[in-house]
């Protein structure tokens, strides 16, 4: 594979990668110009074409990397959109704390947040949405607090028994790309913020 190729097309020189194939036959045939290159199941780039016959290329595959199409303004999603990862959570009672969800793919900025408790072990558990606007790398960040359902603010004299509940997240990009849902545990024990 050669990084920095050139190609000569109607007298306009172009930098391009260059695959090498080892094998017979083109990796490109007439009519593939523009088309996906794929390594895996991730986007590399646009296909460009083949070498010219007799110049030793004619087997090889020319494309433009990925990257490139931002100098159009424009991207490419190179992976689906999906939530990898958020971690299980130990926090006290009416405490706010940060949420960190790790996700992949490009999503389209503002993302809708909606966190649901599937099982709900007293009290309302309704489903908590949140527009996170601003374009942001893996992790998104949420702010969460553990409350007990029974009472009413300000804290109880008495602090709440621990409980854990399974909260479930999912996101949904600007254009309606929906993540598969992700789980993990919220475990609330302890006061300290109680009289």
């Amino acid at each position: 594979m050669s990084q920095n190729s050139r190609s000569n097309h109607n007298g306009a020189i172009g930098r391009y990668i260059r695959a090498r194939n080892l094998s017979p036959g083109p990796l490109s045939v007439e009519g593939d110009s523009g088309g996906p290159v794929f390594s895996n199941n991730a986007a590399v780039g646009v296909i460009h074409g083949r070498g010219g016959e007799d110049t030793g290329f004619e087997n090889d595959l020319f494309y433009m990397p990925i990257e490139r199409l931002s100098a159009l303004g424009v991207s490419v999603l190179t992976e689906a959109f999906e939530v990898t990862g958020i971690a299980d959570r130990a926090e006290n009672y009416f405490r706010p704390f940060s949420v960190p969800v790790a996700y992949k793919g490009v999503p389209k900025f503002p993302i809708e947040l909606t966190l649901e408790r599937p099982v709900c072990p007293s009290g309302p558990c309704e489903p908590a949405t949140e527009t996170l606007p601003d374009k942001m790398p893996s992790p998104l960040n949420y702010t969460w607090a553990c409350f007990y359902p029974i009472v009413l603010y300000p804290p109880p004299v008495i602090p709440p028994p621990p409980l854990t509940w399974r909260e479930r997240i999912t996101l949904k990009d600007a254009s309606g790309i929906t993540a598969e849902p992700v789980e993990y545990n919220l475990h609330c024990s302890g006061c300290p913020d109680c009289p």
